[in-house]
Protein backbone atom coordinates (compact mmCIF):
# COMPACT_ATOMS: atom_id res chain seq x y z
CA UNK A 1 0.00 0.00 0.00
CA UNK A 2 1.41 3.20 -1.26
CA UNK A 3 0.86 5.94 0.81
CA UNK A 4 1.09 9.70 0.05
CA UNK A 5 1.23 12.82 1.41
CA UNK A 6 -0.39 15.72 -0.21
CA UNK A 7 -0.93 18.82 2.26
CA UNK A 8 -3.21 21.01 -0.17
CA UNK A 9 -5.78 18.19 -0.01
CA UNK A 10 -5.88 17.04 3.33
CA UNK A 11 -8.94 19.47 5.49
CA UNK A 12 -7.95 20.53 8.95
CA UNK A 13 -10.23 21.16 11.22
CA UNK A 14 -10.70 23.15 13.29
CA UNK A 15 -11.39 22.31 17.19
CA UNK A 16 -13.74 23.11 18.98
CA UNK A 17 -14.73 23.41 22.62
CA UNK A 18 -11.98 24.69 25.43
CA UNK A 19 -8.70 24.02 26.10
CA UNK A 20 -7.12 24.54 29.49
CA UNK A 21 -4.12 25.14 30.17
CA UNK A 22 -1.90 23.81 33.08
CA UNK A 23 -1.86 25.18 36.04
CA UNK A 24 1.77 26.32 35.89
CA UNK A 25 1.12 28.18 32.50
CA UNK A 26 -2.19 29.96 33.89
CA UNK A 27 0.07 31.61 36.35
CA UNK A 28 2.90 32.25 33.98
CA UNK A 29 0.17 34.19 31.62
CA UNK A 30 -1.05 36.38 34.43
CA UNK A 31 1.79 37.56 36.18
CA UNK A 32 3.82 39.76 33.99
CA UNK A 33 0.75 41.81 34.17
CA UNK A 34 1.37 42.18 37.93
CA UNK A 35 4.65 42.46 37.70
CA UNK A 36 5.13 46.16 37.24
CA UNK A 37 2.32 46.72 40.07
CA UNK A 38 3.81 44.65 42.95
CA UNK A 39 7.08 46.53 41.90
CA UNK A 40 4.91 50.11 41.97
CA UNK A 41 3.58 48.77 45.22
CA UNK A 42 6.74 48.15 46.52
CA UNK A 43 8.47 51.36 45.75
CA UNK A 44 5.88 53.48 47.29
CA UNK A 45 5.93 51.30 50.47
CA UNK A 46 9.81 51.69 50.32
CA UNK A 47 9.25 55.28 50.04
CA UNK A 48 6.86 55.94 52.44
CA UNK A 49 9.02 54.30 55.12
CA UNK A 50 11.99 56.16 54.18
CA UNK A 51 9.89 59.39 54.46
CA UNK A 52 8.38 58.09 57.72
CA UNK A 53 11.46 57.19 59.65
CA UNK A 54 13.61 61.02 58.30
CA UNK A 55 10.22 63.02 60.24
CA UNK A 56 10.23 60.25 62.41
CA UNK A 57 11.88 61.70 66.31
CA UNK A 58 14.25 58.80 65.83
CA UNK A 59 16.67 60.53 63.89
CA UNK A 60 16.45 64.29 65.55
CA UNK A 61 19.01 65.36 67.55
CA UNK A 62 18.10 65.17 71.98
CA UNK A 63 21.44 65.40 72.89
CA UNK A 64 24.44 67.85 72.78
CA UNK A 65 27.78 67.40 74.30
CA UNK A 66 30.17 69.64 74.55
CA UNK A 67 33.35 69.31 75.05
CA UNK A 68 36.58 71.46 75.85
CA UNK A 69 35.07 74.16 77.96
CA UNK A 70 37.47 75.56 80.53
CA UNK A 71 36.18 79.37 80.87
CA UNK A 72 33.40 78.64 78.52
CA UNK A 73 29.70 77.98 79.72
CA UNK A 74 28.41 74.72 78.33
CA UNK A 75 24.92 75.83 78.31
CA UNK A 76 25.82 79.15 76.20
CA UNK A 77 27.42 76.64 73.48
CA UNK A 78 24.29 75.01 73.52
CA UNK A 79 22.21 77.60 72.88
CA UNK A 80 24.66 79.34 70.08
CA UNK A 81 24.31 75.67 68.63
CA UNK A 82 20.80 75.80 67.57
CA UNK A 83 20.77 72.22 66.93
CA UNK A 84 17.93 70.91 69.56
CA UNK A 85 15.02 68.85 67.67
CA UNK A 86 17.13 69.49 63.93
CA UNK A 87 17.01 66.68 61.69
CA UNK A 88 20.52 64.57 61.91
CA UNK A 89 20.15 64.36 58.17
CA UNK A 90 20.28 67.72 57.51
CA UNK A 91 22.56 69.51 60.26
CA UNK A 92 24.16 73.03 59.36
CA UNK A 93 27.61 71.85 60.82
CA UNK A 94 29.92 74.50 59.12
CA UNK A 95 27.36 77.60 59.82
CA UNK A 96 26.89 75.76 63.44
CA UNK A 97 31.11 75.72 63.92
CA UNK A 98 31.05 79.11 62.51
CA UNK A 99 28.34 80.98 64.77
CA UNK A 100 29.97 79.38 67.70
CA UNK A 101 33.75 80.81 66.95
CA UNK A 102 32.25 84.27 66.35
CA UNK A 103 29.59 84.52 69.26
CA UNK A 104 31.90 83.74 71.74
CA UNK A 105 35.14 85.70 72.26
CA UNK A 106 36.73 82.91 74.19
CA UNK A 107 36.89 80.45 71.84
CA UNK A 108 39.22 80.09 68.95
CA UNK A 109 37.77 77.48 67.05
CA UNK A 110 34.67 74.31 66.97
CA UNK A 111 34.09 71.22 65.50
CA UNK A 112 30.85 69.50 65.33
CA UNK A 113 30.01 65.92 64.80
CA UNK A 114 26.84 64.05 64.60
CA UNK A 115 26.69 60.54 66.96
CA UNK A 116 24.19 58.80 65.76
CA UNK A 117 21.24 58.58 65.67
CA UNK A 118 20.55 61.12 68.48
CA UNK A 119 23.52 63.35 69.58
CA UNK A 120 25.49 65.94 68.50
CA UNK A 121 29.37 66.36 70.02
CA UNK A 122 30.73 70.17 69.85
CA UNK A 123 34.85 70.12 70.28
CA UNK A 124 35.94 73.13 71.62
CA UNK A 125 39.73 74.75 71.22
CA UNK A 126 39.60 77.75 73.32
CA UNK A 127 42.16 81.17 73.64
CA UNK A 128 45.23 80.73 76.32
CA UNK A 129 46.63 83.49 77.39
CA UNK A 130 50.22 84.84 75.68
CA UNK A 131 50.43 87.47 77.52
CA UNK A 132 49.02 90.91 79.02
CA UNK A 133 47.89 94.25 77.70
CA UNK A 134 48.61 97.18 80.04
CA UNK A 135 46.27 100.19 79.13
CA UNK A 136 46.13 102.87 81.80
CA UNK A 137 45.29 101.05 85.34
CA UNK A 138 43.92 98.29 83.84
CA UNK A 139 45.37 95.02 82.63
CA UNK A 140 43.84 92.55 80.14
CA UNK A 141 45.00 88.45 78.92
CA UNK A 142 45.31 88.69 75.58
CA UNK A 143 46.36 85.43 73.08
CA UNK A 144 48.80 85.91 70.46
CA UNK A 145 46.33 86.96 68.06
CA UNK A 146 45.52 90.04 70.13
CA UNK A 147 42.20 88.92 71.35
CA UNK A 148 40.97 89.86 74.96
CA UNK A 149 40.44 87.50 77.21
CA UNK A 150 40.11 88.71 81.06
CA UNK A 151 40.57 92.44 82.35
CA UNK A 152 41.38 93.37 86.01
CA UNK A 153 43.90 90.76 85.69
CA UNK A 154 47.52 91.09 87.74
CA UNK A 155 50.43 90.27 85.52
CA UNK A 156 52.35 86.67 86.14
CA UNK A 157 56.25 87.69 85.60
CA UNK A 158 57.75 85.97 82.91
CA UNK A 159 55.13 86.46 80.30
CA UNK A 160 55.44 89.46 77.65
CA UNK A 161 53.22 92.19 79.17
CA UNK A 162 52.54 95.59 76.59
CA UNK A 163 51.82 99.15 78.10
CA UNK A 164 49.83 101.22 75.60
CA UNK A 165 49.95 104.68 76.28
CA UNK A 166 46.42 106.08 74.84
CA UNK A 167 44.84 104.34 78.04
CA UNK A 168 41.77 103.15 75.68
CA UNK A 169 39.25 100.83 77.90
CA UNK A 170 38.54 97.37 76.89
CA UNK A 171 36.07 94.85 76.73
CA UNK A 172 36.74 90.82 76.63
CA UNK A 173 36.41 89.77 72.39
CA UNK A 174 38.10 93.04 71.50
CA UNK A 175 41.07 92.96 69.43
CA UNK A 176 44.32 94.85 70.50
CA UNK A 177 47.16 96.06 67.80
CA UNK A 178 48.72 92.26 66.25
CA UNK A 179 51.70 94.25 65.26
CA UNK A 180 52.85 95.26 69.35
CA UNK A 181 52.50 91.26 69.63
CA UNK A 182 54.06 90.42 66.37
CA UNK A 183 57.27 92.77 67.64
CA UNK A 184 57.47 91.49 71.21
CA UNK A 185 57.13 87.41 70.25
CA UNK A 186 60.18 88.72 68.01
CA UNK A 187 62.10 90.72 70.58
CA UNK A 188 61.35 87.99 73.28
Amino acid sequence: MAYSYRPEKRKERPITGYVLPAVGERRRRRMPHRRPILFAVLVCLLMIAAGSLYMSPIFRVHEIQVIGTAGVDSELVRELAKLDGKSMFHLPLHQTERRIASGLPLVKAAEVERNWPQSVQITLIERTTWGYWASGNISYAIDKDGVVLEENVSPIIGMPLIRDLDANHLLVGDRVDTDSIVLATRLA
